[in-house]
């Protein structure tokens, strides 16, 4: 038996979702800023330092530095001048029995210095310093 809708094609029957989520999201939205207006900012209870004006006692920025030089041969200077290893050696004990917190420096800045030559004189410095032995250099200026 054939009734008379048969031979009508039948409609595609669909839901268009996107209109739903654009309304979703715009009362997510409405919701996220009012909560936002309705909360008060906090303080947190810190109270930072103050400097003080009349310090009568200075304090060290760093502890007393003995700076070595090693100059292109691979000779150490102090204070400029060449010295023996054994007189650096000798310096070096009365300096840190002076300053306990004191740090010997070893100056690489000279170019022509080999990391070999350097790594050699470390390896003696910390032989006599112990681990208050650092290493310095200067910053080349880019062109």
């Amino acid at each position: 038996m054939k009734t008379q809708f048969d031979h009508l094609p039948a409609k595609e029957i669909s839901i268009n979702i996107i209109p739903l989520i654009d309304v979703v999201f715009s009362i997510l939205a409405f919701f996220v800023l009012a909560s936002a207006g309705l909360v008060t900012p906090t303080k947190l209870g810190i109270t930072l330092p103050q400097e003080q004006k009349n310090s009568t006692q200075a304090i060290p920025l760093r502890p007393e530095l003995l700076i070595v030089t090693l100059d292109r041969e691979g000779t150490p200077r102090l204070k400029g001048e060449i010295v023996t290893k054994t007189a650096l050696e000798s310096q070096i004990k009365t300096h840190l029995i002076n300053y306990p917190k004191g740090i010997v420096v070893l100056n690489a800045e000279d170019s022509q210095v080999s990391y070999q030559q350097v790594i050699e004189f470390l390896q003696e410095l910390k032989t006599i310093a112990g681990d208050r032995v650092a290493i310095a250099t200067t910053r080349s200026r880019l062109k």
